[in-house]
């Protein structure tokens, strides 16, 4: 609330304070050289910048980067765009991270930004990351440029390098993007297009996003401690056959109605559903907390899952959705995800689905959709799934979330509570050294301190006062 107050301090006078500590440079052209962007400068990307094939561009902790809206009647906002063949390396520290935000955002308090609230969405363009994986687009796709992007050689992405690497990132946190690069396109928060797992991302924070927070386009890029806060439209959004992994991350919705959509959007195919490989991401140790159980939306799901992905996730909590939890789309003589969860490919297994407004039953929480092809009864289609999700240890339970707020009231605790969260766990491989094996369910520690999560110290959510914070230490 402290800082909240400090708005009556004159904006002029911030201004002035923060010039003095940092001089703006107007990005205007694309990056064709190994280029150091360093925290004694702001960087105000004026258009689309892109990082050129050969190039890199180095993002030292503590740097500020903003962008602008697009001109009147143009589809131009200020945005990064790393290009295939390029590098970014964005690596920010736990108590120094870098951050992208709208030139709006004008500082407050001790804070280079956090003037805009957490619907102020769309005020620039977001980070788009393109790389040489394998998609499963078809050769000669229209579709392999990215949406929006004018189509030209720096735009394309996918290849045939799992191992593909686009740089770094970390204790990123970008704000209030999402501009549209095309009529009724947004772009996302975080985009990665054809991203191999060579690419190293970590403490990445997606806040007020217009459209969705994080997207991936194929690709085997995986992520660890990720945030998605307050997204215009869907948190984590899946298509072309993505093949990578997530473990610990936090979607938090907005309660406000018609802001946001689902928690996942899962798809698979583009060109056709049958497009292989098609999308087996993995997902462990998520908390997703939707708009409110009680919001007037009365219908965001938690995640639906369509196009013949088979997306897996574990060990997993999703609560406080107005609407049901989880739907599976069966089509019409064609390859669907109702395909893909009965054949074992598609697993959901040991996660929590707590509280919903669309019911507290696993005949009411969960469904199948036939994209209006009405060739099956989707009731007796719902039926079949029930039985496997039961299988699988996923539980109907309230995880006791510490408290779900969503002001800048630092009451935000995403820690459960419920003894369930200890016990029926995926046993994780610990061969695959990306994962992290751990004793609880959902992205955070039941036994952490107040105050130190790993969110903490770097995000916006933590800067701007929103979670809590750690308990006075009385010597």
């Amino acid at each position: 609330m402290k800082q909240i107050k400090r708005l009556g301090v004159a904006l002029l006078s911030l201004i002035a304070v923060a010039s003095t500590q940092a001089a703006d440079v107007n990005v205007t052209a694309n990056i064709t050289t190994d280029t150091v962007w360093t925290a004694d400068n702001v960087y105000i990307l004026t258009q689309i910048i892109y990082i050129e094939p050969g190039a890199s561009l180095t993002i030292l902790p503590g740097t500020l980067i903003r962008g602008v809206p697009s001109p009147a009647g143009e589809f131009n906002p200020g945005a990064l765009v790393v290009s295939r063949g390029a590098k970014l390396y964005a690596n920010g520290t736990p108590t120094n991270p870098i951050v992208m935000t709208s030139q709006f955002d004008l500082p407050l308090g001790d804070l280079p930004y956090g003037v805009m609230d957490r619907e102020t969405k769309g005020l620039w363009g977001g980070l788009i990351v393109l790389g040489n994986a394998p998609t499963n687009l078809q050769p000669g796709s229209g579709n392999r440029f990215v949406e929006g992007l004018p189509e030209n050689a720096l735009s394309e992405f996918g290849g045939t390098d799992p191992d593909d690497s686009s740089g770094s990132i970390s204790y990123l946190s970008i704000l209030h993007g999402g501009a549209k690069i095309a009529a009724d396109n947004e772009i996302n928060g975080l985009t990665l297009a054809g991203v191999g797992r060579g690419t190293c991302i970590h403490h990445v924070e997606i806040y007020a996003n217009l459209d969705d927070g994080v997207e991936w386009f194929g690709g085997t890029v995986n992520m660890k401690y990720v945030i998605v806060a307050f997204p215009g439209d869907d948190g984590f959004d899946t298509d072309y056959g993505w093949n990578g992994s997530v473990q610990f991350g936090l979607l938090l919705q907005s309660s406000k109605k018609d802001n946001g959509d689902k928690g996942s959007e899962q798809d698979g195919g583009k060109d056709s559903d049958g497009d292989l490989p098609f999308g087996i991401a993995k997902f462990y140790n998520m908390t997703l907390i939707g708009d409110g159980f009680a919001s007037d939306d009365g219908g965001t799901k938690a995640a639906i899952w369509r196009d013949n992905c088979a997306n897996s996730w574990y060990n997993s909590i999703f609560t406080d959705f107005s609407g049901a939890a989880w739907q599976f789309e069966d089509r019409d003589g064609k390859e669907d995800s109702f395909n893909r969860i009965t054949g074992g490919d598609l697993v959901l297994a040991n996660n929590i689905v707590g509280i919903f407004g669309g019911g507290s039953t696993w005949a009411e929480l969960v469904s199948v959709d036939d994209d209006d092809d009405a060739h099956v009864d989707l009731a007796a289609q719902r039926d079949v799934v029930l039985p496997i999700l039961a299988a699988g240890g996923n539980e109907i339970v309230n995880p006791l979330i510490g408290n779900i707020n969503r002001d800048r009231l630092q009451l935000l605790d995403p820690r459960p509570a419920a003894p369930e969260v200890l016990t029926g766990l995926t046993v994780i491989d610990e061969r695959d050294p990306f994962f992290k094996a751990v004793g609880y369910k959902g992205a955070f520690d039941p036994a952490a301190a107040i105050g130190e999560t790993w969110m903490h110290g770097w995000s916006a959510l933590y800067n701007l006062g929103h979670t809590a914070r750690p308990a006075v230490q009385v010597p």
